[in-house]
């Protein structure tokens, strides 16, 4: 999973590739790409954190930026 993140608007990237990290991502090997808007999170978070939910949202929180989507 990668992430473009911009003031308004962040971008998911869910790549195929599992085997790749950091600087090796190819745009090629994207599976699916979504667009979320990002919140002010409850709390600092100092290292970049995932928590789920029973519905399936996840909610990425870094720094005092949240960041939801739903996973299907």
């Amino acid at each position: 999973m990668y992430s473009i993140a911009n003031e308004g608007e962040w971008t998911i990237i869910f790549n195929k590739a599992w085997d790749q990290w950091g600087t090796e991502y190819k745009e090629a090997d994207d599976a699916l790409r979504v667009k979320v808007k990002p919140g002010k999170a409850p709390q600092f978070a100092e290292k970049m954190t995932f928590t789920i939910d029973k519905a399936g949202t996840v909610s990425l929180l870094w720094g005092d930026t949240k960041v939801n989507f739903k996973v299907e």
